[in-house]
């Protein structure tokens, strides 16, 4: 029989093994760590370490497309957790998690009702213990199954809830990406001075962003998507504007294919704007530039 401390500090190892895993991309070993963490966690741990264990093994199953897996262990745990007697605010947190990673299982089956209804419960407990990360994604994944199920306004209400708290939270970045996503519908709503207040907002972010990173980085993409939904809303000057912004964001010195074809989207777009706009010597100097960043990242 092994002494309880020397299996917590092996759950200990293999959940650090099981993030760098994870990190380097390797989920399937991750995977093989967090379920093994869970199983030895179960005879010795506390509620909350079990807990833990489960809620990370859960989350790689989802990783690895076993959703079905995830859902049964899930649903076993927080039903057991209802009778453990622990009131730390960690516990309460794992609790929220569990609802969270349940919802996403459940999301994954497209049983739109049971997904909505862990996340209302994460939400309802992320805002009791005023823990505004998970607050945010929760509302933001409440609001993406909300509009994958079609329920349009709902899925307005929990976007405008989730940029608010990702404003709370600091995150520019995940509140502009709300703010573009509210954008879409009201444009595919037909209400497109409403999707133009939103990218005004974003313009803000990005300004910001520019500011603070001047280098290939999340800036780059964030602007281009920017400049997209302009044009899907037809306001030329800014389209012009933020694709000519996203362009002078710096490549790293040594870029991915990834980049160099973002790079090249960026600069295509503008030599189709320049086309729209009758500005053909532009137009034809971008879609040269264009075709040499193509033929680089091939």
């Amino acid at each position: 029989m092994q002494d309880p401390e020397e299996i917590s500090i092996k759950v200990k190892h293999l959940t650090e093994d099981a993030i760098k895993y994870m990190v380097s991309g390797d989920n399937k070993r991750a995977f093989e760590n967090y379920r093994d963490a869970f199983k030895l966690s179960v005879n010795v741990g506390t509620p909350q370490q079990v807990l833990s264990c489960a809620c990370n093994y859960g989350a790689s199953c989802l990783v690895n497309d076993r959703a079905d897996e995830a859902i049964e262990l899930l649903e076993e745990y927080l039903h057991k957790v209802v009778d453990a007697q622990e009131e730390d605010t960690n516990f309460f947190t794992l609790i929220g998690d569990v609802h969270y990673n349940l919802a996403l299982a459940y999301n994954v089956k497209y049983q739109f009702d049971l997904a909505i209804s862990h996340l209302n419960s994460a939400v309802k407990i992320f805002k009791e213990l005023h823990v505004v990360a998970p607050l945010a994604e929760s509302y933001q994944q409440l609001a993406d199954v909300f509009a994958k199920a079609g329920k349009r306004q709902a899925a307005v209400e929990a976007y405008r809830h989730a940029a608010k708290t990702f404003k709370e939270n600091k995150d520019k970045v995940a509140e502009g990406k709300c703010y573009m996503k509210l954008a879409k519908m009201h444009l595919e709503a037909k209400e497109r001075d409403e999707a133009v207040s939103q990218l005004k907002k974003c313009e803000k972010i990005c300004a910001v962003l520019i500011q603070n990173e001047q280098k290939f980085g999340t800036s780059k993409r964030f602007v281009y998507d920017l400049a997209m939904l302009f044009k899907k809303a037809k306001e030329t000057d800014r389209v012009i504007k933020w694709l000519q912004t996203a362009e002078d964001v710096d490549l790293p010195s040594k870029p991915t294919n990834e980049e160099v074809n973002l790079h090249a989207m960026i600069v295509q777009n503008l030599g189709k704007m320049f086309i729209e706009t009758r500005n053909y010597i532009r137009a034809v100097e971008k879609y040269r530039k264009a075709a040499a960043y193509f033929g680089e990242s091939q």
